[in-house]
């Protein structure tokens, strides 16, 4: 009998589904997969959208320094 420890994650993942054999752990893997991708496009969006508000700030400040001149 082959003993191997498992993690959190796949503790959990057994105690929902069980030990389905052999696709569990294709499953698991496409699984991560998705995840992991998931993650990664998350960051980028994130800082695509701090860039693009970044720019917008930097680019409104002339307009915003002439009207508080001109009260």
């Amino acid at each position: 009998m082959v003993r191997r420890t498992i993690g959190l994650g796949e503790e959990q993942w057994c105690l929902l589904f069980g030990n389905t054999g052999r696709g569990d752990s294709m499953l698991r893997d496409r699984l991560s997969t998705v995840r992991n991708f998931m993650h990664d496009t998350a960051g980028v969006l994130y800082h695509i959208v701090v860039g693009a508000l970044s720019a917008a700030i930097a680019l409104s400040l002339p307009t915003i320094a002439r009207s508080f001149f001109t009260q």
